[in-house]
């Protein structure tokens, strides 16, 4: 049984450690976002992709745990089977059924989903729109 967990909080961290798991990863721009992210922090980043095939990625990711430290972040396909994964949720990750981040602490998988807030930020950031006192309706296809 998942246990819960509130949201990631960004500390401070002398090196950063990242797996990034999908099934086809070359359209990804996230190395990219993070490398950035990270030289201008001064931050020592180590970031590994790896493209799985499904029956793969339970394998892959549980070889993570012994390397506590080893953050993984997810991408299509496989955020509802990596949800399954995870030893603790956010209770956001619990509501979406998927997670895109884990942090791997001590070989406990802590799952989270920052995709719904990631969107929201974008759309009242950069496109000025408000949803106050308004119903939303995201479709998609969850993972």
């Amino acid at each position: 049984m998942h246990k819960q967990q509130s949201p990631s909080h960004v500390r401070s961290i002398q090196g950063l450690k990242l797996a990034y798991f999908g099934r086809v990863l070359s359209h990804s721009c996230l190395a990219d976002v993070y490398k950035l992210c990270c030289h201008s922090q001064r931050i020592d980043l180590d970031f590994r992709q790896f493209e799985v095939e499904p029956r793969e990625l339970k394998t892959k990711m549980l070889g993570l745990k012994s390397q506590s430290g080893t953050h993984i972040c997810i991408t299509v396909p496989y955020k509802v089977q990596a949800f399954e994964l995870c030893d603790v949720l956010t209770e956001r990750a619990r509501k979406a059924g998927s997670v895109n981040i884990i942090r791997n602490e001590q070989g406990v998988f802590h799952g989270d989903n920052s995709d719904g807030e990631g969107f929201m930020r974008d759309v009242k950031g950069n496109h000025r729109l408000s949803f106050r006192d308004k119903k939303l309706l995201v479709l998609g296809a969850g993972g």
